[in-house]
């Protein structure tokens, strides 16, 4: 027998609160399981995947060490 490999979720950092990849914000099972409602993007190339569906905010910052996000 096959074992199944575990769900990989976001991280659960508050009630209602999480945080995890672009694959998360980009599986929409995941996201209805969770309930989710709101998502918030901080990267340069990640466009809303579901923008009919969720509340987007998009904070367009590059993936470097020194890019200022402030």
């Amino acid at each position: 027998m096959e074992k199944k490999k575990p769900v990989d979720l976001p991280g659960n950092v508050l009630d209602n609160f999480y945080i995890g990849s672009v694959n998360h914000a980009y599986d929409k099972d995941i996201l209805d399981k969770l309930k989710i409602t709101h998502i918030l993007t901080v990267a340069d190339k990640c466009p809303p995947r579901y923008p009919e569906v969720f509340n987007y905010k998009v904070i367009r910052a590059h993936d470097t060490p020194n890019y200022n996000i402030f």
